[in-house]
């Protein structure tokens, strides 16, 4: 009985030294943990640079389901685009070459009037435009051959119409004349027949060209210069036996016109 009870007695005190020293260790443990900040327990008191995660793509199926196209574009769907083409630059005559081509034109419809007195192609190279009224000698010109002697103002289309409707009478005149003398085997005019061929203000118109004779002429201006200014144009041409300022004009559509001419001087 003795023997038991020292038994119990000796375990009673391990037990209680064992408690006081684990009591002690549960101290220690504490103390320490709270010098510890939540962030130094977790970096072990290493500076870690914040890392900004990107958001996890949404499996929209296995790899062997997505399309090389769908690589390109996170496999979403992406409208196709129809690129407009890109526009070709076409070539377009300038303003220097058509007015070269007006002038060319025109040389070569005045070329066949003298001849065939065929006027109907001078409004595809001649206008009126009132920035070039003709002078005042042109505009008596044409109130005697027109019969107008109220008309105020006249363009060059009106001076070209009038001019070559003018040589056309005479140049018919004339021919008259002459089939009357070869018939009658004369070889001069009579005072009167030559009365015929002058106007009212003492002008005679000559005789018509042959065409055969202008076919080789050569309708390529001999242009000195050439300024244009927006829808007006100042040419200065040689044509062998003069140099004239020629002034063109530009319609809406682009077509130049000759609206006019002043001989700047005459060849001898």
């Amino acid at each position: 009985m003795k023997n038991y009870l020292f038994l119990l007695s000796a375990l009673l005190i391990i037990t209680a030294l064992g408690l006081a020293v684990q009591a002690e260790m549960t101290g220690t443990r504490s103390s320490t943990s709270t010098n510890i900040e939540p962030t130094d327990t977790a970096t072990d008191e290493i500076d870690v640079p914040a890392v900004t995660l990107s958001p996890m793509p949404v499996e929209t199926g296995t790899t062997s389901d997505i399309e090389p196209a769908d690589i390109a574009t996170g496999g979403i769907d992406v409208p196709a685009i129809t690129l407009s083409p890109i526009p070709v630059e076409t070539e377009t005559t300038s303003d220097a070459e058509l007015i070269t081509q007006t002038l060319v034109k025109a040389c070569e419809v005045r070329t066949n009037a003298a001849a065939t007195f065929d006027v109907s192609e001078f409004p595809k190279v001649f206008v009126n435009d009132p920035r070039f009224p003709v002078s005042p000698k042109i505009l008596q010109f044409i109130r005697d051959v027109t019969d107008n002697p109220s008309l105020e103002e006249a363009g060059y289309l009106d001076h070209m119409l009038t001019y070559y409707t003018w040589w056309r009478d005479g140049a018919l005149r004339l021919e008259a004349i002459w089939d009357k003398m070869k018939a009658e085997g004369r070889d001069e005019m009579t005072a009167e027949e030559r009365a015929s061929l002058t106007d009212s203000s003492g002008r005679m118109a000559g005789p018509r060209a042959h065409l055969e004779d202008w076919a080789n002429i050569d309708c390529t201006p001999g242009i000195l210069s050439m300024d244009i200014d927006g829808d007006v144009a100042t040419v200065i041409v040689d044509d062998a036996s003069t140099t004239s300022e020629m002034h063109l004009v530009k319609s809406q559509d682009g077509q130049w016109y000759i609206a006019g001419r002043t001989v700047l001087r005459i060849h001898p």
